[in-house]
């Protein structure tokens, strides 16, 4: 998975204008042949900033999460278990 952080905004003042970007990596820098060419590989690319997919301690990676589950990297969360994961996660990436 690689994700396209172009125009990404870590946060926006009233007006909504861009205090900071959210722009880590370029796509070139997250490209790797020798594992992208892997025949059992399948590059995902996302439209998401650094944090966005990372998390921090006001967000919560929920993309990230969302793409491993369906690519079948982590298994699928049940229904009865979700509130259980939102309180971890919210415990987790909390200040």
């Amino acid at each position: 998975m690689v994700n396209d952080e172009r125009g990404s905004c870590r946060g926006t003042d009233a007006r909504g204008q861009c205090l900071e970007s959210d722009r880590i990596f370029s796509l070139a820098e997250q490209y790797r042949p020798v594992i992208d060419h892997d025949p059992q590989r399948v590059n995902v690319v996302v439209k998401a900033g650094h944090v966005e997919i990372v998390g921090d301690t006001q967000v919560i990676p929920r993309k990230l999460l969302a793409i491993l589950q369906e690519q079948g990297l982590l298994a699928a969360t049940p229904p009865e278990r979700r509130a259980a994961l939102e309180r971890l996660l919210t415990d987790l990436y909390s200040t």
